[in-house]
């Protein structure tokens, strides 16, 4: 078997306040963990038991409905069932003191045999699995606030978030209250649910109409005043924030209390600022949305994330004072969900009912899912030229020139030949497409969301802006067909586009003619802050006309695809 040892072993060199002692373990099933707490012997560690109790948070996150085992460096990890039987492994070392929790995004961009039942069975396995609370990812609300309720209604869990706001109540949507207190033997244990504030930058606004995204930092802090007005001093955070990437691997600089990245990045740093600014009587942050593998000590609050699709989980372990509620001492691993031992030998049993959930779904699914619609000589990919660097929001990707070129063939279908030109945002683009034959499975791993194609006609003035919005690097390069552009990302934010021709011609684009243009209706109803297209004129929404129905006809008709890069967008 090959291991990512790697990943074994990137939380191994974090480092730690001076103030502490750290002691590091290493798990049988390829975690890491940090230690704090004070110095003491034995007649004081067996008092400390005497007066204590030990409480145990379990943690996943970023799981997006991964039913099935994933690849971890060519390694089987993860799948709902082996999942569920680390997670109750872990559970029965502490089972009435063990709280299951997750940092959203449980659903959404999921895969078929999730997604074609609204996501039914993960939130069943979810069930089986015995989560506690589970806070709402961006991705919960890919499909609408509407569909989320369903879901909740579905939970057996609290499932919510408390800066995500109705604006008619004034509260948390679905949910009375900006907390929940759970009672372990005698202690109570507060958590706060949060959601990354970009939330309404990467979502289809209309489907958080009459939501707010309130500040997670204000949110928390007047969380944990009103439980320490109820006597709560166990307080944990469970927020789809992203983590400072420098955390994993610290180098000099990057300790866990020093941002070497910009600390006004919401998706890199949300949790690492807000573990800065929050009340100090939180004692955990769990987090997620960047799908790492975190386990370190914020001042002096830790954070953990662990990873991602299922392929490991949390085990913190925090030792609560009886009499006043304070934690006194925490441990923490980042387990990975292996399958098997390093000596090949099975790790693990997975869970049978749970893995019941999971064939029934797969079952379902299966004639759609291994339907073969085209061949592909090529891999496909979401790998970009230029590369998408600190410095530069990337380029072009063959994937990304699939997609679009499939977009402006099936928009020239439905509107007789009008359409000029076609983009989609990156963010779209899930997973890639290997070489061989293609099933309708993988193009909907490849593109799970539920969008559906927009036409507007735009002047070329504004298509300029849109391609300024894709070389800005707030969310990725845009896509795109029937054009070619360079950028230079040294300039500033909306002037970049040095060049921009209509492929057809080889003519540099007249930015007072109108085009007709294709995209998706997340660009077109402003999603990833492309608001250009809505002041377009003459707008039509396909809803029948699924991104990825329309690559699949694309395939069938275009088999085998041999796309190369071809120099649609460039940059020196």
């Amino acid at each position: 078997m090959s291991f990512d040892n790697s990943r074994r072993n990137d939380i191994q060199r974090l480092m730690t306040m001076l103030a502490v002692v750290v002691t590091l373990v290493v798990t049988l099933g390829g975690g890491t963990g940090v230690a704090l707490a004070a110095d003491g012997g034995p007649s004081d560690r067996a008092e400390q038991r005497a007066h204590t109790v030990e409480f145990q948070l379990l943690s996943t996150n970023d799981f997006h409905g991964r039913l099935n085992p994933q690849l971890v460096a060519g390694s089987p990890a993860g799948g709902a069932a082996w999942l569920s039987a680390y997670l109750q492994r872990a559970k029965a070392t502490n089972p009435k003191n063990t709280l299951i929790m997750d940092g959203g995004d449980m659903v959404g961009a999921t895969p078929l045999e999730s997604q074609y039942f609204e996501d039914r069975p993960t939130i069943d396995v979810a069930n089986a699995i015995g989560y506690d609370n589970v806070t709402f990812g961006n991705h919960e609300f890919d499909s609408g606030k509407d569909r989320l309720a369903e879901q909740v209604e579905w939970a057996r869990y609290a499932y919510w978030s408390a800066n995500v706001i109705d604006v008619t109540t004034g509260l948390p949507y679905l949910h009375p209250a900006p907390y929940e207190i759970f009672k372990l033997n005698g202690v109570k244990v507060g958590v706060i649910n949060l959601t990354t504030e970009s939330t309404p930058t990467i979502v289809n606004p209309t489907g958080i109409e009459g939501l707010s995204f309130e500040s997670t930092v204000d949110t928390a802090n007047m969380a944990v005043a009103e439980l320490k007005a109820r006597n709560v001093e166990t307080i944990v955070l469970v927020g789809h924030l992203g983590t400072d990437r420098c955390l994993p691997t610290p180098a000099p600089g990057c300790d866990g209390n020093t941002l070497i990245t910009n600390p006004d990045n919401v998706a890199q740093n949300e949790a690492a600022k807000l573990a800065r600014q929050v009340d100090d009587e939180v004692d955990v942050i769990v987090a997620g949305h960047t799908h790492q593998g975190v386990n370190t000590i914020i001042d002096g609050k830790r954070v953990v994330e662990a990873y991602s699709y299922g392929t490991a989980y949390s085990d913190v372990d925090l030792t609560v004072s009886r009499a006043t509620g304070d934690v006194v001492a925490s441990t923490a691993n980042i387990v990975t969900t292996w399958h098997f031992n390093r000596d090949g030998t099975p790790a693990i049993t997975p869970d049978p009912v749970v893995q019941g959930i999971v064939d029934r779904a797969n079952a379902a699914v299966a004639p759609i899912k291994n339907e073969v619609v085209g061949q592909t000589n090529v891999d496909l990919t979401r790998t970009q030229v230029p590369a998408r660097t600190a410095s530069s929001p990337g380029g072009e990707s063959n994937l990304g020139d699939v997609i679009t070129d499939a977009m402006n063939r099936r928009a020239d279908e439905l509107e007789g030949g009008a359409v000029n030109f076609a983009f989609t945002n990156s963010g779209g683009i899930r997973a890639d497409i290997l070489a061989g034959e293609i099933t309708r499975g993988e193009v909907i791993e490849a593109f799970p969301f539920q969008n559906t194609l927009a036409t507007v006609t735009l002047t070329g003035a504004q298509v300029r802006q849109v391609l300024e919005q894709g070389a800005s690097g707030a969310h990725g390069m845009i896509q795109v067909s029937g054009l070619r552009f360079s950028y230079n990302p040294s300039l500033p934010v909306g002037s970049r586009v040095t060049s921009l021709t209509v492929a057809a011609t080889g003519q540099p684009l007249d930015l007072a003619a109108t085009y007709r243009v294709v995209t998706n209706d997340f660009m077109y109803n402003g999603g990833d802050e492309y608001v250009t297209f809505k002041q377009g004129t003459n707008p039509v929404i396909y809803s029948a006309e699924l991104l990825s129905d329309t690559l699949v006809a694309y395939f069938r008709a275009a088999s085998p695809i041999t796309q190369q890069i071809e120099g649609r967008i460039t940059s020196p």
